[in-house]
């Protein structure tokens, strides 16, 4: 019987696709929306294996360079100034460094947008998550504290996945099950890519959540129960109603822009994205590297050095390609395909 990605390994062990391209098979089967889906098949196209292949010929070239003329030490040739060495360095890094930089957005288009529901007590929580899944999900009353641990769903908006929690409010409490529900948001907080602040537009305004950096989308909720909600609207809020609908089809344009909006390649849709932890951290290794290699020719230290750091920098790329990989890593990867594959 066949083994989880046996053809996708074979397919890989022949030469027939590098790693990162296997990796993506795996990516295309389990995408969720039309931006994972996307994603994956790019990858699977090789976007990142060519952009990849081109930072580590440049990486060549340069210890080629370095190599022949510790070589040629002896004869009378000229050798590279150090500055035309840290010129070309700084451009790998560069390279390295702007693929490290595009996780934050791939990230989200692998796993979804984190996007906890938080507030006071009763005021609409669970009604807007409800809202939003367009099914009964959470308990809905009118007794405060109603809910008391973390509910978390999906949906997909505009072809990104948006992973919604409902929490306990956030007040302080002697009930030991409910303060139990609030330490738990607490945690869901500190994990959040954006927080969405629910608020009662019949309350006193609460104070402004003062969380960490995690960007938050103030929601006014339940404009239905005031006569004139056009006269309390002010910018950078936004106004609904999870009984008549009103403003909830914005919360997850919001969420988006408020997410994305800020990344290029979400509005060209043609940059090389890094969407994998793995790539990722072989991606941080080579930069560390060049960055040893710029200390030592910024020292102005022998040749002979500076082409070890750049050689590590070369095997933590070939490690993201699958051109230097151990057992144990193709294992973890492979394990977790479906049967066959």
């Amino acid at each position: 019987m066949a083994e989880p990605g046996e053809f996708t390994k074979r397919a890989f062990l022949n030469g027939r696709i590098d790693l990162t391209q296997a990796e993506a098979v795996s990516d295309l089967i389990n995408a969720q929306t039309a931006s994972s889906h996307k994603m994956a098949l790019k990858q699977l196209r090789g976007q990142l294996t060519n952009k990849v292949s081109s930072i580590r010929q440049s990486l060549i070239n340069t210890i080629s360079l370095l190599e022949l003329e510790l070589d040629f030490s002896e004869a009378e040739i000229d050798k590279t100034p150090y500055i035309q060495i840290e010129k070309q360095v700084k451009q790998i890094k560069q390279n390295c460094e702007t693929l490290v930089q595009s996780y934050d957005e791939g990230r989200i288009y692998h796993q979804g947008i984190f996007a906890p529901i938080i507030g006071r007590p009763n005021v609409g929580k669970s009604s807007i998550l409800n809202a939003l899944l367009k099914q009964d999900r959470a308990l809905v009353s009118e007794i405060a504290g109603t809910t008391r641990d973390t509910i978390e769903e999906a949906i997909s908006h505009k072809g990104v996945e948006i992973r919604l929690v409902d929490t306990a409010g956030l007040r302080e409490s002697d009930d030991v099950i409910e303060s139990m529900g609030i330490s738990r948001t607490e945690k869901t907080i500190a994990d959040a890519d954006v927080l969405l602040h629910v608020v009662d537009v019949t309350q006193e305004p609460p104070e402004p959540f003062k969380g960490n950096e995690t960007p938050v989308i103030k929601i006014i909720n339940k404009v239905d129960l005031i006569d004139s909600p056009k006269d309390i609207l002010t910018e950078g809020k936004l106004y609904t109603s999870a009984v008549t609908q009103e403003g909830i089809e914005k919360i997850g344009d919001a969420i988006i822009e408020t997410v994305l909006g800020k990344h290029k390649s979400t509005k060209t849709g043609d940059s090389v994205v890094v969407t994998n932890e793995r790539h990722r951290n072989a991606l941080v290794a080579a930069r560390d590297s060049l960055n040893q290699a710029l200390l030592s020719i910024e020292n102005r230290i022998s040749s002979e050095f500076i082409i070890l750091d750049l050689r590590a920098a070369l095997d933590s790329l070939g490690a993201l390609t699958g051109e230097t990989t151990t057992e144990d890593i193709l294992n973890n990867i492979f394990e977790h395909f479906c049967i066959g594959k």
